[in-house]
C-alpha cells in the first residue's frame, strides 16, 4: 500500500513554488525521479492542491498541466508546510486533552465525571491521530 505523507507533499509543494514564475508547465512524467513515485500520485496531490486552493490547473493535458500558484501556497510553505499542519494539530489536542484533565480535577463531582469522559475522549483521539501521523 502507497501513502502520501505530509512530507511528500511539502517537497512537491516545495518544487512547485521553486519556479521562477507563478505561471507555469508542469510535466508529471518526471515525478517518478524528482519525487520518487509515480506520476498519478503527483496529479493526485496537484488535484488536492487545487481544491485545497494552492494552485490553480489552468490546462490539463495528457502528461502534465499549466499550473497557476498561488500565495496561499507561499504562506503554507512559509509556515512550515503539511508536516508543520500536522504536528500543529497534534499538539492543540494534546493541549485539549490535558486542560480537560485540569479541569475535571477542578470541578464539582457532579461535573468532573464528563470533563473526565472528555479528556478521555480528546486522548483518545490524539492516540488515533499518532497511529496516522507516522
Amino acid at each position: 500500500m502507497f501513502l502520501i505523507t505530509p512530507e511528500m507533499k511539502d517537497i512537491v509543494l516545495a518544487d512547485l513554488l521553486s519556479a521562477d514564475k507563478p505561471r507555469f508547465k508542469f510535466d508529471y512524467d518526471n515525478s517518478q525521479e524528482e519525487y520518487g513515485f509515480a506520476p498519478s500520485y503527483t496529479k493526485m496531490l496537484l488535484d488536492q492542491f487545487q481544491n485545497l486552493g494552492l494552485l490553480k490547473i489552468t490546462y490539463s493535458y495528457s502528461d502534465g498541466a499549466v499550473i497557476e500558484i498561488s500565495t496561499k501556497a507561499m504562506d503554507l510553505y512559509r509556515h512550515g508546510g503539511f508536516k508543520a499542519e500536522e504536528e500543529l494539530l497534534k499538539s492543540n489536542i494534546e493541549k485539549l486533552s490535558l486542560e480537560l484533565q485540569n479541569l475535571s480535577k477542578q470541578l464539582e463531582p457532579k461535573y468532573a465525571e464528563k470533563a473526565s469522559q472528555l479528556a478521555q475522549i480528546a486522548g483518545t483521539l490524539m492516540q488515533g491521530l499518532t497511529l496516522f501521523m507516522k
